[in-house]
């Protein structure tokens, strides 16, 4: 078994040249991936039947397919935050009579009422 050694595996991303690389693909030349990029070039009908393996495991087997790498990507991605509730501010009540306008101040508790209704915020 006189094979010469694989080349060596680079440690950023072959992609973006910037994360550390962490899948390696032998369909794309022994080229390596982080994760957002091997998703990004495998996740469509050309590149799609490609398998990866983690580059701290060559060779052992553990090949994964774009759908895998898919949901780690989907678990390491941050949850989005919620809205934040909106700023509470004067509230406008029309009485059921539709004559009297009656206004909530948050700020001092108190009721104004109006004759007529107008739409002055």
């Amino acid at each position: 078994s006189n094979l010469p050694a694989p080349p060596p595996v680079p440690s950023t991303c072959t992609m973006c040249d910037v994360a550390v690389a962490e899948y390696l693909c032998q369909q794309c030349g022994r080229l390596s991936f982080c994760l957002k990029c091997a998703v990004s070039l495998h996740d469509n009908k050309f590149l799609g039947s490609h398998k990866l393996t983690p580059v701290d495991e060559p060779g052992r087997g553990a090949c994964m397919t774009v759908g895998d790498l898919k949901g780690l990507l989907a678990q390491t991605v941050a949850p989005t935050r919620a809205a934040p509730p909106p700023v509470p501010s004067a509230e406008i009540d029309v009485a059921p009579d539709r004559k009297e306008r009656v206004v909530h101040d948050d700020d001092s508790g108190a009721d104004a009422h109006a004759e007529e209704p107008t739409l002055d915020l």
